[in-house]
């Protein structure tokens, strides 16, 4: 049975990353004599709190005045603090809370179950989970804004979006789903994406799908385990709805294009009178993504499928811990923009140079270009669709919205330029001392 206690709102399920255990049997003299506890004081009654708390490797340890002992915290940040990781945006000036961007094993977890058991001096059978949670970082070939803008609902209920649209989640009575961009959080040149689901527990109601995992302890932490809290996640996963915004729209007549204007709306799918209705228009908009996208939700399904071997699969042995060998992207070099990808870049060698409009990157093009053309929109069609939408969005009118590809190009190109003719025209003006102001 699970062990319980007052404080335990969720159980998430994580390959493993954010815990809260309850450790039976913990030797809390030897606890004391390792760490440095403490005493909060409650801002409500200004009294001190019924525990004192350890901070040990960015987690916490809570030793209740009932005897009880929690650990609270990501063991996956815990495994990196022991062997010196840190994340590719640490700065010691900076308050650093750690990291968890990095591939986390299984051969890890066992490691940091195996380090607790020598802390509290307890077997693994004792440290029973309140909270799991269970989630996956994978790495798409494309920027993971792209998938999360196009984020619709969950069954019932839309998407939440937070953090500069850089996170996403959906929450139920019992369960959630959280989708972000992780490496825009840690500033990972790997393009990382996070897809993570948590279960709700409560006293009165012990959720069907807990069984399923199978995992109480720690010591039911196994490759069985893991298995099938992945296929938790992904039937999670799979009942997302999105828009896929790599949809190729000029493939369509102008009705479908207006069709697909409705479906990147969220709003317009709680319309609907009937289930049916709404049932046909998800058939039809998962249809044009299956055969005119480059479908992203199948391609993190697969990315997923194949973390999911790398995470159950041996770490190599590295000699010396202490220079971060896990870290491979610590002593890489930052681009100079971490929104877009240099593949197919022409002359990627060239120094750094923005689009006096549109502040991108345009070091694709002429060396003498100071606005973004057709060579550098091409390139971010075809490399990050994320900013030649932005782009499309803010610089291209309705009246050429489903004219072809070519025309497009054509129209961004003419009315980025007509933006830098007038704002040249305005601060040529402004800085005339004969010119007639009128205010």
């Amino acid at each position: 049975m699970w062990q319980r206690i007052p404080l335990c709102k969720y159980t998430k399920i994580d390959l493993i990353d954010g815990v809260k255990i309850s450790v039976l049997d913990a030797n809390i003299n030897q606890l004391e004599s390792k760490l440095i506890f403490y005493r909060q004081i409650s801002e409500d009654t200004g009294l001190y709190k019924n525990y004192k708390v350890a901070e040990y490797h960015f987690c916490k340890i809570r030793i209740y005045d009932s005897g009880t002992v929690l650990f609270i915290g990501s063991i996956h940040k815990l495994w990196n603090s022991l062997h010196n990781v840190l994340a590719p945006n640490y700065k010691k000036t900076k308050n650093y809370k750690g990291y968890n961007g990095n591939l986390f094993t299984l051969k890890d977890i066992i490691e940091v179950r195996h380090h607790l058991k020598k802390l509290f001096e307890c077997t693994s059978d004792k440290m029973i989970f309140q909270n799991i949670e269970f989630g996956i970082n994978t790495t798409p070939n494309f920027n993971p804004q792209l998938f999360i803008i196009g984020l619709l609902y969950l069954t019932t209920k839309s998407f939440e979006f937070r953090f500069d649209n850089n996170f996403a989640q959906v929450i139920y009575q019992r369960y959630r789903v959280k989708i972000y961009n992780k490496s825009n959080q840690y500033g990972i040149i790997e393009k990382t994406l996070r897809i993570e689901t948590q279960i709700k527990k409560s006293e009165e109601y012990k959720y069907k799908k807990l069984d399923i995992i199978n995992i109480n302890s720690f010591a039911d932490i196994n490759v069985s385990t893991l298995n099938n809290a992945k296929g938790l996640l992904l039937r999670h996963f799979n009942r997302v709805i999105y828009f896929d915004y790599t949809i190729r729209e000029n493939e369509f007549t102008k009705t479908i294009k207006t069709t697909l204007l409705k479906y990147k709306n969220p709003q317009y799918w709680f319309q609907f009178k009937t289930k049916s209705n709404k049932r046909d228009h998800k058939k039809k908009l998962q249809k044009y993504i299956s055969n005119h996208s480059d479908n992203l939700k199948e391609q993190i399904i697969s990315n997923i499928l194949k973390k999911f071997e790398l995470i159950i699969a041996e770490r190599p042995q590295i000699k010396n811990k202490k220079t971060a060998p896990f870290n491979q992207l610590f002593n890489t070099k930052k681009t100079a923009l971490s929104n877009h990808s240099s593949k197919g870049l022409k002359g990627a060698n060239k120094p750094y140079k923005k689009c006096r409009v549109t502040a991108v990157d345009i070091s694709m093009q002429k060396e003498d270009s100071i606005l973004l053309s057709h060579t550098g929109l091409r390139y971010y069609f075809e490399n990050d669709k994320l900013i030649f939408l932005i782009i499309k969005n803010k610089y291209l009118s309705k009246k050429w919205l489903y004219n072809g590809f070519e025309t497009q190009i054509k129209e961004l190109a003419h009315n980025i330029r007509n933006k830098h003719s007038n704002c040249k025209r305005s601060q040529d003006d402004n800085n005339n001392p004969s010119q007639t102001r009128l205010f």
